[in-house]
């Protein structure tokens, strides 16, 4: 567990902590870069397929009382079905 300079207040810990973490991320190389950003990249799109839901789907998700016919009949009556 990491020792609190408690003679510090928290901005200046903050500021303390976010220089040391900037020092680290200038160390990184450019095939260092490239990695992360495929690798989240890749996270990103995984999770997009993992939660994509039709917009009835995505309905009764935000209205928990919604059922699918009810949201269906509503849909037909605004004309998207």
């Amino acid at each position: 567990m990491p020792r609190i300079d408690l003679s510090k207040t928290a901005q200046e810990r903050h500021n303390r902590a976010m220089s040391r973490a900037m020092k680290k991320l200038k160390k990184r190389t450019p095939e260092e870069w490239a990695a992360s950003k495929r690798k989240l990249e890749a996270l990103l799109a995984e999770k997009a397929a993992a939660t994509a839901l039709g917009p009835i789907e995505s309905a009764m998700r935000n209205h928990p009382g919604l059922t699918r016919e009810a949201a269906e009949r509503m849909a037909y009556d605004l004309g998207f079905g």
